[in-house]
């Protein structure tokens, strides 16, 4: 599983590539996305967070919550979703 979210993050890392250059990461970390992601963006003081999101309708959002919404709305760096 690891191996296969690291080639996809590889994947669209180089179609993203002519945008950003050569200054993109892929990262694969292990736990909370919202105790890990703000840890990583400090860490690694990245300019901007790219994220995907599944199109969750808002009683899903707000049954099951949504790591981009909250990425979004409450953190204090860029996001691309």
């Amino acid at each position: 599983v690891l191996d296969s979210l690291r080639a996809k993050g590889e994947h669209l890392r180089a179609r993203l590539s002519p945008l950003v250059g050569e200054r993109s990461e892929v990262r694969v970390e292990d736990g909370y996305p919202e105790e890990v992601i703000p840890l990583v963006m400090a860490q690694t003081h990245a300019d901007l967070l790219v994220i995907g999101a599944r199109g969750h309708g808002w009683l899903d959002r707000l049954t099951l919550g949504s790591v981009s919404f909250q990425q979004v709305v409450g953190e204090s760096y860029p996001v691309l979703v």
